[in-house]
């Protein structure tokens, strides 16, 4: 909860940088990933909700989202996500812009990850 009230606050107050989040707000690694994940889901929510849904810190959230659903150990969840956020950052930012390759790189990632998941006999 302290996550949240923090990270809402830092999300809807005017910023210099692009970054929703500040440095301490982020989850650090010990926390359980379904934890993480509930709590930006929600920051997610808010940002949709105050900024719409193409402001670059409602794009940052939802990357840390998908992110920390892969950690949680949803990788399915988390390759939807990061393909829907890579369409998006296509059509918001344009093709090369370093966020979207970015997230390009992370959904290469959890489909590598998703890949490794699957049984041999899942695979054929």
């Amino acid at each position: 909860m302290a996550l949240d009230n923090k990270a809402g606050r830092a999300l809807l107050a005017p910023q210099k940088t692009p970054r929703a989040l500040p440095r301490r707000c982020q989850p650090r690694r010990k926390w359980p990933g379904s934890s993480a994940a509930a709590s930006y889901d929600r920051l997610r929510a808010t940002a949709h909700d105050h900024l719409g849904p193409d402001h670059p810190h409602t794009l940052i959230a939802r990357n840390d989202l998908a992110r920390w659903r892969g950690e949680a150990g949803d990788v399915a969840g988390a390759v939807t996500a990061f393909a829907e956020l890579v369409a998006d950052h296509n059509r918001i930012l344009g093709p090369d812009h370093p966020d979207t390759l970015t997230n390009r790189a992370d959904l290469a990632h959890w489909q590598k990850q998703s890949a490794q998941r699957l049984s041999p006999a899942e695979s054929h």
